[in-house]
């Protein structure tokens, strides 16, 4: 197998990991839906399935963030030697960690 294709292996099982996560998050958010209505609310009030939505409408850019930073990490994983499942594992989960403190460094930054 050659590097190119081991690279691109990896990036999509990182683009993979991010797509069952999320996934399975807005899923859950979709199931938990008891027919909450916010007609007495007296501040903000979200239903479990407006967050899914909305989430879902953020989650699609995250991915592809994501998805590029890890192709950023994954190159010099690839380059020596690692193979492409364990790479685009690893990519995935340190991209994610980036992105975690990014969106925390943005929140305290808000404030």
């Amino acid at each position: 197998m050659t590097d190119r294709g081991t690279y691109g292996e990896s990036v999509l099982v990182a683009l993979g990991w991010y797509v069952t996560v999320f996934g399975g998050l807005l899923a859950g958010f979709w199931q938990t839906d008891t027919g909450h209505t916010c007609d007495d609310a007296v501040s903000w009030c979200f239903s479990p399935s407006f967050v899914a939505s909305f989430g879902a409408v953020l989650a699609v850019p995250a991915a592809l963030v994501l998805t590029g930073i890890a192709a950023l990490i994954t190159r010099p994983m690839v380059r020596s030697g690692v193979s492409a499942p364990v790479a685009g594992t690893a990519a995935a989960a340190i991209a994610g960690l980036a992105g975690a403190v990014a969106a925390l460094v943005l929140l305290v930054a808000a404030r």
